[in-house]
Formats: structure tokens, C-alpha cells, sequence
């Protein structure tokens, strides 16, 4: 599937054209750029794959499932919003969600929940939020729409596949490949070598460094696929980086993570 209001982001098009077509959809997205209504669009899009019924490439936009789904109808899609009078989101809204997801789906296989005002999650919201987010119910999947992906804590925004719906952009500054050495030293089981690629984290600025380490973490969520027979050395290192992760948001320099990288990764190596 193209999605035409992608225009402008063919990397991205292509991702989900992937996703989509192979069924391999995460359970939880944070799907964020400056336009509302193409936010909206492509959570309702990512939902409604959820609940197709079709046994192709989801959503087919024709089984009773997708025409509910598109039509704003479906029982098994559910929209988490504010409020009226509120500025933020209540905790008590977050924590009923959070209830309701222990609920099997009326009619479809999965129920989906989407937020659409991602960025007016407090920090009491995403914490409530972090458990069914790392160990949600099989049935259940989570949207959160937001303008940036800045206002949710790092521990929120690990559990989620980040979307952006902006342009493609090539301004990054950090120095490039940095995933792809650092897996190359893993796989070589060579301490010098992952030493080496993770000092190339150490001249990144911060919003570059929490760039990098997402990159890493999904590559060894790769790796794990690919490489079953190692699964537990890829979790442990996933781990890991979510870890750093976290220490990036509070300000730990990235030489000091470079350093924690290469010395966990190493010790687990051994």
C-alpha cells in the first residue's frame, strides 16, 4: 500500500508499505510530524490494519472490519482523548485505558487505542502507561499522535516505534554508519573493534546520540531475528541500549555512554 499523503518521504512509504503487507506491525507507535490531519490518517490507517480480517495485505478496505474501521465506527478501535477542560491528560484516563486493554476485543482479533494528543501526556500519564506498553496483551496494540516526539520521557519512547511524517532529511552531523560498525564488531566477537565504533557516539550532540543508540537498538532487534540461536546475548544487549538510552535523556555525556557500551557489550561477549 502507497500512501499518497506520504509524498515527499519515500523511505518511510516504503517502510510501511513493508509492515503493512507482510502483517510484521509493532503493537505500539509514536507517529508524530507538523500536519494534524496526516497524523490522523495514518494512525487510522495503522489501526485498522490491526483489526482487518483479510488474509492479504492489511488493511484490504473492504472486509466489514476495515469499512467499520474507516468509518470511525469499530468497537475494537477506541480514542483515548482529554478532557474538555483539561490542558493535560488526566492520570485516571490513562489508567482506565490501561483497565480496558485487560478486556478481550469485541469483534476483531486485536483493539487498538489511539491518542491523538500525544504531546499533552504528562509525565504520571506515560509512567502509568510503561507496563502495558513493554507487556501489553496479545490482542492489543497502542497509537499516540503527536506534533514531536520531545515531550515523552525516553522510557516511554523506548517501548514505541517512532514515525515521522516529515520530508526525508540528510542534516545529521554525528558521523553516519555508526550502527552498522558497531553490529560488524558485535558479530566479530572483537573487543578492539567495538572499542573503536563506539567512540564514534563520543563527538554526537544530544539529540544525535539518542538517534544513534534508537539505530542500535533496532538493529540488534534485527540481529535477534536473523540470529536466533544468540537471542539471549541480542535482548541482553537491546537491554542494554535501552539503558543508555535512558542516561542520555539525563544529560550523561556521550563519552561517558560510549564507554558503557563498549564495556557491557564486551562483557557480554565474553
Amino acid at each position: 500500500m502507497i500512501l499518497p499523503f506520504l509524498n515527499g518521504n519515500e523511505a518511510l512509504n516504503a517502510r510501511l508499505a513493508h509492515v503493512l503487507e507482510s502483517g510484521t506491525l509493532s503493537h505500539a507507535y509514536i507517529v508524530y510530524g507538523d500536519n494534524p490531519e496526516e497524523r490522523r490518517k495514518l494512525g487510522m490507517i495503522l489501526a485498522s490494519a490491526h483489526v482487518c480480517s483479510s488474509e492479504g495485505g492489511r488493511p484490504c478496505t473492504l472486509c466489514k472490519d476495515c469499512r467499520k474501521a474507516l468509518r470511525g465506527i469499530h468497537p475494537d478501535i477506541k480514542s483515548v482523548l482529554r478532557e474538555k477542560d483539561k490542558r493535560s491528560y488526566g492520570i485516571d484516563i490513562i489508567r482506565e485505558m490501561v483497565r480496558d486493554a485487560s478486556v478481550l476485543p469485541n469483534e476483531a482479533e486485536k483493539k487498538v487505542y489511539i491518542i491523538p494528543d500525544g504531546e499533552f501526556l504528562t509525565p504520571g500519564c506515560q509512567n502509568a502507561a510503561l507496563k502495558i506498553l513493554e507487556e501489553p496483551p496479545a490482542y492489543a496494540a497502542f497509537i499516540i499522535l503527536a506534533e514531536s516526539p520531545g515531550a515523552f520521557l525516553e522510557t516511554f519512547r523506548s517501548r514505541c516505534i517512532e514515525l515521522f511524517m516529515g520530508a526525508d532529511t540528510t542534516d545529521k552531523t554525528c558521523q553516519s554508519g555508526f550502527s552498522e560498525a558497531f553490529i560488524k564488531a558485535f558479530r566479530l566477537r572483537d573487543p578492539l573493534e567495538t572499542v573503536s565504533a563506539a567512540l564514534m557516539l563520543e563527538k554526537c550532540e544530544r539529540g544525535e546520540l539518542i538517534g544513534e543508540l534508537r539505530e542500535l537498538r533496532e538493529a540488534f532487534v534485527k540481529e535477534l531475528r536473523s540470529s536466533p540461536a544468540l537471542g539471549e546475548t541480542y535482548i541482553a544487549a537491546a537491554g542494554l541500549v535501552a539503558r543508555l538510552l535512558e542516561m542520555a535523556d539525563a544529560n550523561v555525556s556521550a563519552g561517558s555512554i560510549a564507554g558503557v557500551l563498549s564495556a557491557g557489550c564486551n562483557m557480554l561477549l565474553k
